[in-house]
């Protein structure tokens, strides 16, 4: 999904429960506007499947498996996002 004058080009999201629904949603618009998302899922394969209907669109994203109930697993996927992309600009939870 294209957003026109809504530049997110550089900017990095995280989108939890990012794979279905309106956090799919959100994933794909996000994407669309430039930034590189990733879809932090409980079940790595539904993250990896928005991942991949994200490309079809031409945006960017990757998937990340996080349960975000868990202190350890959300600490986890922070480091695992920097450590990547080296920053963190927007949250969706």
């Amino acid at each position: 999904m294209s957003v026109p004058n809504f530049d997110l080009s550089g900017k990095v999201a995280i989108v939890t429960g990012g794979s279905r629904g309106i956090g799919f949603a959100i994933s794909s618009c996000l994407a669309g506007a430039g930034a590189t998302v990733v879809v932090a899922n409980r079940k790595l394969t539904q993250g990896e499947e928005a991942v991949g209907k994200i490309a079809t669109e031409g945006g960017k994203a990757v998937a990340i498996a996080a349960d975000v109930t868990q202190p350890d697993a959300v600490e986890a996927m922070v480091r695992q996002v920097l450590d990547r992309f080296g920053a963190i600009d927007i949250l969706v939870n």
